[in-house]
């Protein structure tokens, strides 16, 4: 299975990766994140790349119980817990540090690649006004 990932923001340039591809990316990226203490940039395209395989693999499940099918689920939890666990760390950090992820994100040009994806924007000025 091929998928389209766009790492240049530019819609016309995407990068063709297999399923494994991306899981590697993932998990690279989840390490990455985890033992940083600075906020790295999103791969916010990655994750929803992931999610939306897994939710296409879970409709496509036979409804027969077998060994094959239990150990398709298993790597579909796996993959689940490794994109909560990133996506938690992210939100820890930008709590931790919401001034300041914002005032990057404010200061950044057009040719910069963002640290944080729009969602996580919306939830650091949110979590930064709330606090």
């Amino acid at each position: 299975m091929d998928v389209s990932l766009d790492d240049t923001g530019n819609d016309d340039e995407y990068e063709q990766l297999t399923a494994a591809q991306v899981l590697e990316r993932l998990e690279e990226s989840w390490v990455n994140e985890r033992l940083s203490p600075y906020l790295l940039e999103t791969q916010q395209e990655v994750v929803d790349c992931l999610l939306e395989q897994c939710q296409t693999v879970e409709e496509n499940f036979p409804e027969a119980s077998s060994f094959a099918v239990g150990i398709h689920q298993l790597e579909i939890q796996r993959i689940k817990y490794m994109v909560t666990d990133y996506v938690r760390t992210r939100l820890k950090k930008i709590e931790k540090h919401a001034e300041y992820a914002l005032e990057e994100e404010l200061v950044k040009d057009d040719q910069t690649v963002p640290h944080l994806s729009p969602a996580e924007f919306v939830y650091a000025r949110e979590f930064h006004r709330n606090t």
